[in-house]
């Protein structure tokens, strides 16, 4: 977490309409680049469907092919404990 220790980024206090909680998701945008972890497991189906909602790309996409027009920039999504 040394990127948000050294204030590369800017946390945000929403993501997607939807208000953070520290203990549970944080999200963070220094205006090109942005971040969001996720702490509960319990949060991750409703992220999910708001990362759905914003790049509706991703539920077709192959891995390490996608293409956003509204996100353009967006060119890695990590998806940590898939199989």
């Amino acid at each position: 977490m040394l990127c948000i220790k050294e204030d590369l980024f800017t946390e945000q206090n929403t993501f997607g309409g939807q208000k953070t909680y520290k203990g549970v998701f944080r999200y963070f945008d220094d205006g090109k680049k942005q971040m969001l972890i996720i702490y509960r497991e319990e949060a991750i189906d409703k992220l999910v469907d708001i990362i759905y909602d914003l790049v509706p790309e991703l539920k077709t996409c192959q891995r390490g092919k996608l293409t956003s027009e509204k996100f353009p920039c967006l060119k890695h999504v990590i998806h940590v404990g898939q199989a």
